[in-house]
């Protein structure tokens, strides 16, 4: 690992790690995977959404969305239902169950955030938020341009 890049990656990939198994612990109290959660948590903000959307939204493929989905309806935490206008696309919605598991996993999630994050303080927690805004282009880009590094000078 000679290049700071290098350091930088495998920072980011034991941080996300990290995030992540703590999420599926802290999820198992309700009986759902992460992923899990993050179905019912998406279906809640919008119900009706494809497995399709759910993929998309959560940033996972498509398979381990069908799978999610798929155990979450054999739970009994969601139904599907053929769409109105395309009969090859089902909708998923929460079942009162399904629902209550998703309002239950928002502030276990909130609280797994707050103790990863236990360490910053609010200044700093704000700075890596930005920098990692930053890192994925999405930042506006006025905000963009000064966070850039000065162009390197090739006038030697």
């Amino acid at each position: 690992m000679d290049d700071a890049h290098d350091t930088i990656m495998w920072l980011m990939k034991r941080a996300f790690s990290l995030q992540r198994r703590s999420v599926e612990e802290a999820m198992r109290e309700h009986g759902v995977t992460a992923a899990q959660a993050g179905v019912l948590t998406q279906l809640l903000a919008q119900p009706g959404l494809s497995s399709s959307d759910i993929a998309r939204n959560l940033l996972i493929t498509a398979q381990a969305a069908t799978v999610a989905v798929i155990g979450l309806e054999g739970e009994g935490l969601i139904e599907r239902r053929t769409d109105a206008n395309h009969a090859r696309i089902r909708r998923c919605f929460l079942t009162e169950e399904g629902k209550r598991i998703a309002e239950a996993c928002f502030p276990v999630a909130h609280e797994v955030e707050r103790k990863l994050l236990a360490l910053f303080d609010d200044d700093q927690r704000a700075q890596l938020g930005e920098l990692l805004k930053l890192y994925l282009g999405e930042l506006p880009s006025e905000a963009r341009s000064r966070s850039e590094a000065p162009p390197i000078r090739s006038d030697r």
